[in-house]
């Protein structure tokens, strides 16, 4: 279970990066924002994803809570709730990019991107901080603590 949890973390990093890559694309195509439609889908079929994910997880977090790992679940919960916070922060970074794009400011010297970035960049470092005490908490339960 907890390789399986790592597996999903890693799935999601993936969907991050072409995330990403397809806002980057869709930005590109202003000030007209042809790219759109492929962006919209690509949303679409990363949300359809993300959400497969997180059923997962929450799937693992109840076997974890059934099995008596109430340690283990409750990180598990902590990591689901900081990804949640992350997904939506990216969701708010994408729609402050294009805004600044729209009005022509260079988006990289917008104070809302900039500070949306240090948020994502803070639950980042928690989202590793959470995934570290999973580990550790592993290795305890498989040493017999």
């Amino acid at each position: 279970r907890i390789r399986e949890i790592f597996l999903l973390q890693e799935q999601r990093v993936r969907l991050y990066d072409i995330f990403e890559r397809a806002h980057d694309t869709y930005l590109q195509t202003a000030p007209e924002f042809s790219g759109f439609p492929a962006y919209r889908q690509t949303v679409h079929e990363i949300t359809q994803e993300f959400n497969r994910i997180s059923q997962a997880v929450l799937a693992l977090e109840t076997e974890l809570h059934d099995e008596e790992r109430q340690e283990l679940a409750q990180l598990v919960r902590l990591l689901q709730d900081e990804e949640k916070s992350k997904l939506q922060l990216t969701a708010e970074l994408h729609l402050s990019k294009q805004i600044a794009v729209e009005h022509g400011r260079s988006w990289s010297e917008d104070d809302t991107v900039t500070r949306i970035t240090a948020s994502i960049r803070d639950v980042k470092a928690k989202i590793n901080e959470h995934l570290e005490d999973i580990r550790y908490e592993a290795e305890d339960i498989i040493l017999g603590e």
